[in-house]
């Protein structure tokens, strides 16, 4: 079953709720003690894999509770597609702004 437009619609405004937070979370990630401690090697890659981790969480709990119930392989499918679209915009609240 398809995401209805209504909740594809809820799901970019979580998004768009997350980005401003997104440039904290790069920061203390990149935090040169945390850094040594967790071994980052690439650091834009581990930040946003963080970032989109925690974004697909947040969607995925969204539609939980939303469905009570769980989500099919097209529902994640079209999840996946929502936040792959929405990367660049992703990208720039982590590493471009101030």
């Amino acid at each position: 079953m398809p995401l209805n437009p209504t909740f594809r619609g809820f799901m970019e405004q979580m998004i768009d709720n997350s980005l401003p937070g997104l440039t904290h979370l790069a920061k203390t990630l990149l935090d040169p003690e945390r850094k040594a401690s967790l071994r980052i090697n690439n650091e834009r890659d581990f930040t946003l894999g963080v970032a989109l981790g925690i974004i697909q969480q947040t969607l995925l709990i969204g539609f939980y509770n939303t469905y009570q119930r769980a989500i099919n392989d097209q529902e994640l499918s079209e999840i996946g597609s929502i936040i792959s679209n929405r990367l660049p915009h992703i990208r720039e609240a982590m590493f471009n702004a101030g």
